[in-house]
């Protein structure tokens, strides 16, 4: 199942992991791999309904609860996300992805202090997250901090660039020159 997600053949993931649940229904695991499969499938309310069976049969199981918001988050349903991302951070102390994804639920509620908390603690817990850079320059733009959105889409591009992440890079520099063409 995990080679096939590899290969994005999300669909011959998921069938590898039925056979492994009809092998061995209880490791939370298999159900954690089945539930991202169908999340990229975008079958969100079943890759849930698999999270919530990783919780039952693991409940400290922070990686479920972390999958579960960010699912929940897709859907809009960001109420929940933060409580699945605030177990996740409660389970699993220096969390810098729940952080991540708890300040993207808020910033979609427009709790915008609220996301630039969780945006700043996801940069203090991992300094090279360009993602939290680029997250917290958009909720500070639309706060009308340009200065310091542009200051926050600079060192995610420069983050990106160094990781090698040019899907990054690109949608900073579009930001970048959205921002400078004002």
């Amino acid at each position: 199942g995990y080679l096939h997600g590899e290969q994005l053949n999300y669909q011959k993931s998921i069938d590898a992991y039925d056979k492994a649940i009809q092998l061995k229904s209880h490791d939370a695991r298999v159900y954690i791999n089945r539930g991202n499969a169908k999340g990229e499938l975008g079958r969100y309310k079943d890759a849930i309904a698999d999270y919530d069976e990783a919780i039952r049969l693991k409940p400290n199981y922070a990686k479920a609860y972390f999958n579960r918001g960010v699912v929940k988050g897709r859907l809009e349903d960001f109420e929940d996300a933060i409580v699945d991302q605030t177990e996740a951070i409660r389970l699993k102390s220096g969390y810098a992805e729940a952080y991540l994804d708890r300040g993207n639920a808020k910033g979609g509620l427009g709790r915008y202090n609220d996301a630039i908390a969780d945006y700043d603690e996801a940069i203090r817990l991992k300094s090279d997250h360009a993602k939290a850079y680029f997250n917290r320059a958009k909720i500070l733009l639309t706060l009308g901090y340009i200065d310091k959105a542009r200051e926050d889409f600079e060192k995610a591009r420069t983050l990106s660039r160094a990781a090698g992440d040019g899907i990054m890079v690109k949608d900073v520099t579009h930001e970048l020159e959205r921002l400078n063409s004002r």
